[in-house]
């Protein structure tokens, strides 16, 4: 069914730690942070864990957000417009340190996918 939507599907690298728990834990941190802070986070519409799945890997496929990428634009920025960038940035990056994890080690989610999970 083509409607025009853009996503976006990743596939773990080989040279990561072990796919399985890179996907979940990946899948579990960005889930958080949707629920935890107002960042912008693109939604993931499906995931799995499972490299024995039809596509033979984990993989997990999110929502496509358009724009740009700041390094294409910041030679063209004067000094205000840095501070500014910088300033939205660090207040961001001051928002996840304060966040309270309940618990050392990775994120994972409850119970591991054997399909893939909308």
């Amino acid at each position: 069914m083509d409607t025009g939507k853009r996503v976006v599907a990743r596939i773990p690298t080989r040279i990561a730690p072990p796919p399985r728990l890179t996907t979940n834990s990946e899948v579990a941190t960005i889930e958080y942070l949707r629920w935890k802070i107002c960042l912008p986070v693109p939604k993931i519409l499906a995931w799995s864990d499972d490299p024995a799945n039809p596509t033979r890997s984990e993989y997990i496929i999110q929502d496509h957000f358009d724009g740009v990428q700041l390094h294409e634009h910041w030679s063209q920025m004067d000094t205000s417009q840095h501070m500014l960038c910088t300033k939205a940035l660090s207040l961001k990056l001051h928002e996840m340190a304060g966040l309270d994890f309940p618990a050392y080690g990775i994120s994972t989610l409850p119970m591991h996918p054997l399909k893939a999970r909308a």
